[in-house]
């Protein structure tokens, strides 16, 4: 028996978290996956200085404790229940740092992907990812989903995943993104796309390189898919190659974010900032 995929869903209960729901219903339908909804509430002692006398005692963390739970359910039967009640969730919360949390609670549950909004809203805050989404994205070991990062949220109409583009860099790593991204346009029954950065300043040399290095890798991949190479920063290139092809999902090797090997692992925050649809980092 094949197990189902496990998608973790972590929510704040805030609008844009309410407008990914669409997009994890979809996501838990085409991948037949169960659902977990977390929520993690972050205790005063992780807000306030420890030398600061806080007002509330344990009674009110018990409070805090018993309306996180109330509130992560209540969210399951308004959100997914009358549309999506087919889909297996169940609901989970915890204390502690957010970020730190998810990433803890998505190993230890064995998390084939997180599911996160981004926070796109405002005049700065297009710069910006959230502290939690940054951190998870840096620290998560398995795939993490991350909304469009724009200033009004996509509706639910574009949850449906038609088109995949995968950006491939030349990296060890290059190899999983591409089998990662072609086994989920098969589940997805989704077609697919590759592009490939390279420095505007790069010689025809080290580009016939690279277009060789990712030839022998489709070689491998056992794929002949056409590859667009492009000259540019990444996550410019990334985001015309999606709009230019009406991409609704990206997928994209994470890696290690910091790591000096790679184009794409170093611009992992830029292309998720700039992506006009949702990105699986890798």
């Amino acid at each position: 028996m094949v197990e189902r995929k496990h998608i973790l869903f972590p929510v704040d209960f805030s609008a844009r978290c309410r407008a990914t729901t669409p997009f994890v219903i979809e996501m838990a339908r085409q991948l037949s996956a169960r659902v977990t909804v977390f929520h993690v509430f972050m205790p005063p002692t992780l807000v306030y200085p420890v030398d600061m006398p806080w007002v509330a005692g344990e009674a009110d963390i018990e409070a805090q404790r018993e309306l996180a739970d109330k509130s992560v359910r209540q969210f399951v039967a308004e959100q997914f229940e009358p549309v999506a009640p087919e889909i297996t969730t169940r609901t989970a919360f915890e204390l502690g740092d957010p970020a730190t949390t998810i990433v803890e609670f998505a190993e230890k549950t064995q998390v084939d992907l997180i599911m996160l909004p981004t926070q796109g809203h405002g005049r700065f805050r297009s710069l910006l990812l959230g502290s939690v989404t940054s951190k998870v994205l840096h620290d998560a070991r398995c795939p993490v989903w991350t909304s469009a990062h724009i200033q009004d949220p996509l509706s639910a109409a574009a949850a449906q995943v038609r088109s995949i583009l995968c950006a491939l860099d030349v990296n060890r790593e290059s190899l999983n993104v591409l089998a990662y991204a072609v086994n989920l346009s098969r589940t997805l029954a989704a077609e697919i796309h590759i592009v490939h950065a390279v420095a505007a300043g790069d010689s025809p040399e080290r580009i016939a390189a690279a277009s060789a290095e990712l030839s022998r890798l489709q070689e491998k991949a056992g794929t002949a898919i056409e590859i667009g190479i492009q000259a540019g920063q990444p996550h410019e290139v990334i985001r015309e190659a999606a709009g230019r092809l009406k991409a609704d999902l990206v997928v994209i090797g994470r890696g290690a974010i910091l790591s000096p090997l790679g184009r794409l692992r170093t611009n992992v925050h830029g292309i998720v900032r700039s992506s006009p649809c949702p990105v699986i980092s890798v």
